[in-house]
């Protein structure tokens, strides 16, 4: 007998942020990048990492090889997988890609509703289910943990689907994942679905000597109608022992099932849900403030759980309250997230063990930080700020993320200067750039000092990227805060995201423009040597 497993005693983290969440327009992460995630992603006790999609583009096996490398080599490790289609070829990318971790896996999916099939595939259902079969049976022989998914499963016929997982699970699935792919259902429809197809989908193999397996069942949600989180939390009460999350939600459109909330929830309603998650929930402020100083993504003030104002208390009655006790305004502790009550500044007169101390009490592991590097930075922002406000625990994280000396362009400098009661100079940026070990300096006017300076950095690489997006945002509370910069680049089919921190905001706008360019620069030569690859469309 196949059994469907629902006595689990908790609810596995499925976590997608470095494959579904990387995919939003703008959050695209390079193979640094996607490590320096996956290894704050693994300290928060995930069950599951989906470290990319191998076949999506070039560079995505490498990359998750890297995060194998990286997070997943250990027996306690989570299950590192990648997505797959059903054609053989992305098979065989995903399952080489992950081949070296502990606990390898792959995630197969094919589309199920009529729409998807009519109009995407032109197939027929009973084709679509036959490719799924023979791929997961082909999958089997190489690799135990294999997860499938329909995809825009809730637009699907809730018999086809019952006929979909039988099939599979007969096959050898392990995960039968149901998509909400357009955030369609409704809670109680997505809570419904679960306990129908866990009641249906129970399977009696005809050959007895084939060996039971347990099934797990998962959730996977979009929030196009801002119901990600509570459908997921739906899934649970239906019977499902998997959520499918990103931190923050990142993702497709509107994004994903945000992890922490989804989380949370489970941690601090377990009188309603009475299940909970392997997670280290003391690991999520950190976390999050590592994945939006990564990829440039604001954290909403408003934001659930790890926002500014999460545990913010400005009306009088509500200050009294909480003065009184806290629990009177707050359903969980800022402690319980890992976010510190009461932020520590450091100076220019702070040490290094004070700012070791201090990286360690927000949860970062030293071991893989050049302290050096960060002490240089911490020294040239402290000199720059020369306020009497310091520098807190914001600032301090984003000095983790930093250019580098090994990429082909790197920023030494700039200055500007805008002649304010002449109308015939325009404003002026004087940048200072290396180019492969060689520096150049060149003065370009524009319509502001950071269009100028953009100006002179395309005279200077011979590059010259359409600007899809700029956005500027201060990290931290103070006048003298850091400025951050993002901005998203296009060239020859390729968009790619830069991201850029310094007390100027010139500078700020310069060290992301130029980190685009390097992004932009290692593409095209890996490229060069490997082919281009074709990225579908999951």
């Amino acid at each position: 007998m196949i059994e469907v497993e629902q006595s689990q005693d908790y609810v596995r983290i499925f976590d997608t942020t470095l494959r579904d969440g990387e995919q939003a327009p703008g959050c695209t992460m390079g193979a640094q990048e996607k490590v320096r995630m996956a290894a704050v992603i693994a300290d928060l006790g995930v069950s599951v990492i989906e470290a990319g999609f191998a076949a999506a583009r070039a560079g995505e096996p490498e990359a998750i090889r890297a995060v194998v490398a990286a997070v997943g080599r250990e027996s306690n490790s989570p299950v590192i997988l990648s997505l797959a289609r059903t054609r053989r070829d992305d098979i065989d990318m995903a399952l080489a890609a992950v081949k070296d971790a502990a606990h390898p896996g792959i995630h197969l999916f094919i589309a199920t509703s009529e729409l998807h099939l009519r109009e995407k595939l032109v197939i027929p259902f009973e084709e679509a289910l036959s490719q799924m079969v023979e791929a997961v049976e082909y999958a089997k022989q190489f690799v135990g943990h294999i997860e499938v998914s329909a995809e825009d499963a809730t637009r699907t016929s809730p018999d086809r689907l019952v006929e979909f997982y039988k099939a599979l699970i007969r096959a050898g699935a392990t995960v039968c994942n149901v998509p909400d792919t357009t955030g369609y259902a409704t809670v109680d429809d997505y809570r419904a679905l679960f306990r129908n197809l866990l009641q249906q989908a129970r399977v009696c193999a005809c050959n007895k000597r084939r060996p039971c397996h347990h099934v797990t069942w998962s959730a996977h949600v979009h929030d196009d109608l801002g119901l990600a989180v509570a459908k997921s939390l739906a899934a649970v009460q239906g019977g499902a022992r998997q959520v499918e999350c990103t931190l923050l939600g990142i993702g497709e459109r509107c994004g994903n099932t945000a992890l922490e909330e989804v989380v949370m929830a489970l941690d601090t309603r377990q009188d309603r849900f009475g299940i909970a998650t392997h997670v280290h929930t003391t690991g999520l402020w950190r976390a999050c403030q590592e994945l939006s100083q990564t990829i440039g993504f604001p954290i909403p003030m408003n934001k659930p759980v790890v926002g500014a104002n999460a545990f913010a208390h400005e009306a009088g009655i509500h200050q009294d309250g909480v003065l009184a006790n806290r629990a009177t305004y707050e359903i969980m502790s800022p402690a319980r997230i890992g976010r510190p009550i009461d932020e520590l500044v450091l100076g220019k007169h702070s040490g290094r063990k004070g700012i070791n101390d201090r990286l360690r009490a927000l949860g970062v592991d030293l071991d893989g930080v050049d302290m050096n590097l960060v002490l240089e930075r911490f020294k040239a922002l402290a000199e720059a700020k020369r306020g009497s406000h310091g520098i807190d625990d914001a600032e301090l994280l984003a000095l983790l993320v930093g250019p580098s000396d090994c990429e082909r362009f790197v920023l030494r400098s700039a200055f500007g200067s805008t002649a304010l009661n002449s109308a015939h100079r325009s404003p002026t940026a004087h940048v200072f750039l290396v180019v492969n070990g060689q520096e150049h300096d060149l003065e370009r006017d524009g319509d502001g000092i950071i269009d100028a300076a953009f100006a002179a950095v395309q005279d200077i690489t011979h590059l010259d990227p359409q600007l899809l997006d700029f956005q500027l945002r201060t990290i931290g509370r103070a006048t003298d805060a850091m400025g951050q910069a993002v901005v998203v680049l296009k060239l020859d089919g390729t968009v790619v995201r830069g991201v850029g921190v310094h007390t100027d905001v010139t500078m700020a706008a310069l060290e992301a423009y130029v980190s685009g360019l390097n992004k932009l620069e290692r593409l095209r030569e890996f490229r060069a040597t490997n082919g281009q690859v074709t990225e579908p469309t999951p």
